[in-house]
């Protein structure tokens, strides 16, 4: 007698979604990735499915950094860390090895911070503008630094955060600024403590930063801005505005 071949489901985006959810710790974002993948081969659907599998595959990437266990690499002593900044400290790990392999020499940032904590940023390898991908990279290791500060960096506004990543909030639920000495500080101390990751890497590269005076971009200054935004749910931190050439 001929077998029956059983129809496989497979889950929709709606029930990623909710499994992603609830499948925050390392196991279970493993054990989704895992049985998610066996679904999609019996299927016949794997390749075809290759954006959903990347994201799944993020995801379990994502918890595993979050929970992994991480020491100071500034002083290399063990801290409790929460899991945004062990997310942060880990993504600071990788970003740190991918650029040793793309950097030869010294890196110069070359920053502006305005008095309502607004975030210039400029880098330059040996002397010479730094490339799209350098110039990404450096302002994800800039984030892990103002998330080790509990501040977050967003649409290039530096805000006060806190150990979860969230933009701190007024009583009139307005975003918090940092303030801007320290946040100043932060990238000031930074140069070090990225040389010490690249040195923990596998590489010597020796990396200088340079305060500016804050000049208000050109159509900013041309757009009369009545009020503020309202205020917005924070997401993840985004990366400053960055440019092939310093603050002037």
């Amino acid at each position: 007698m001929p077998r029956i071949k059983q129809k496989i489901i497979l889950p929709d985006a709606d029930a990623l979604k909710k499994g992603k959810e609830v499948a925050n710790t390392e196991e279970g974002a493993n054990y989704l990735r895992d049985q998610f993948e066996e679904r999609l081969k019996a299927a016949g659907k794997f390749e075809e499915a290759q954006p959903a599998v990347a994201n799944i595959r993020d995801h379990a990437e994502m918890v595993r950094m979050q929970r992994e266990t991480t020491n100071d690499f500034w002083s290399g002593k063990a801290m409790p860390l929460s899991d945004f900044q062990n997310f942060q400290h880990n993504i600071a790990d990788n970003v740190a090895k991918k650029l040793t392999s793309q950097v030869e020499g010294s890196i110069k940032v070359d920053f502006a911070i305005s008095d309502k904590a607004h975030l210039m940023v400029g880098h330059s390898i040996n002397g010479q503008p730094a490339d799209k991908e350098v110039i990404h990279a450096m302002d994800k290791l800039l984030n892990t630094q103002f998330a080790e500060n509990n501040m977050i960096s967003k649409s290039s506004v530096i805000y006060e955060g806190d150990e979860k990543g969230q933009i701190r909030r007024n009583s009139k639920g307005e975003p918090i600024l940092a303030d801007v000495e320290k946040a100043k500080q932060v990238v000031k101390d930074s140069a070090e403590k990225f040389e010490q990751l690249f040195q923990k890497a596998g590489k010597e590269i020796h990396v200088t930063t340079q305060e500016h005076k804050y000049t208000e971009p050109k159509a900013a200054k041309a757009e009369a801005v009545e009020s503020a935004p309202a205020a917005v749910t924070p997401e993840t931190p985004e990366t400053p505005s960055t440019g092939p050439s310093a603050p002037g």
